[in-house]
């Protein structure tokens, strides 16, 4: 007599079995069947298609030193993917199979200004050798660049005239100080 013996998660086993003139019994192992697991790599680039190293991969939620997580059940898995610099990606993916995600980063522009300084004297002359100290830091001319928005200190000294302090704060836009240096009494 054929037989066949299936159990859900197991292999099934198959076979023939000779009766002759009595009951038997007939030993059966089951092997269970391995859960199948799969791989998902991630390849990250910035929007120029340049492959983008250091990257954060947080996965199911927990972080991961590479790119690439194995011995992952079928299912949906959440992933962040961070890196300095770059906008954060969050989403989720379906694994049913080893999979490679693609994912694009876009970096994070921050705006740049710059301030520059008119120095006259009190009759309207142009003063073109002052010092000039920005942030407690002597510059080179009288334009200051690659200032990001914020508040920043200024002095302006020459001899014979009253040294000038002030403040400026940067919000949006590149700025134009006009500064009149008093003679020193």
């Amino acid at each position: 007599y054929p037989y066949s013996i299936s159990k859900a998660g197991f292999g099934t086993v198959t076979g023939e079995i000779n009766i002759v003139s009595s009951d038997t019994t007939i030993n059966v192992v089951l092997q269970s069947n391995p859960i199948p697991v799969y791989t998902v790599t991630f390849n990250v680039t910035d929007t120029l298609g340049n492959t983008i190293e250091g990257v954060t991969l947080v996965f199911n939620n927990q972080q991961y030193l590479g790119l690439t997580v194995t011995n992952l059940e079928a299912g949906t898995y959440s992933y962040i993917i961070s890196k300095e610099g770059f906008e954060t990606i969050t989403g989720e993916i379906a694994v049913i199979s080893d999979t490679t995600a693609d994912v694009v980063l876009h970096e994070i522009i921050i705006p740049v200004y710059t301030v520059t300084f008119n120095i006259t004297d009190t009759q309207g002359n142009a003063i073109t050798d002052a010092a000039i100290f920005f942030n407690s830091i002597e510059q080179a001319g009288y334009m200051v660049s690659g200032l990001t928005s914020g508040t920043y200190s200024y002095s302006i000294s020459k001899a014979g005239f009253v040294t000038v302090t002030g403040i400026v704060n940067i919000v949006s836009s590149d700025t134009t100080i006009n500064v009149v240096l008093q003679s020193n009494p």
